[in-house]
């Protein structure tokens, strides 16, 4: 079950959580911000990312995606040089 879009940078992507810990993104994934193997393509409805760690909280901006999880404590989604 999807809950309410929990985190949206208004021109590029969303995210959310499920009550599961599962992360769903969905928008521009021109660099690899949403977690996804697509890069540089478009991802128009919410994708499950694939990650082996529950997560409690997300974040977005412009080019990267942070996450709050349960057993690493923090994971990102951005373009090398941001890295």
């Amino acid at each position: 079950e999807l809950f309410a879009i929990t985190s949206m940078h208004p021109q590029f992507n969303a995210l959310n959580h499920t009550d599961k810990g599962e992360l769903f993104s969905w928008g521009i994934n021109t660099r690899g911000e949403l977690g996804h193997s697509s890069v540089g393509e478009m991802c128009s409805t919410p994708t499950l990312v694939p990650l082996d760690c529950l997560v409690y909280e997300v974040a977005c901006g412009h080019s990267h995606v942070l996450c709050l999880t349960g057993f690493t404590g923090l994971a990102c989604f951005s373009p090398p040089f941001l890295r």
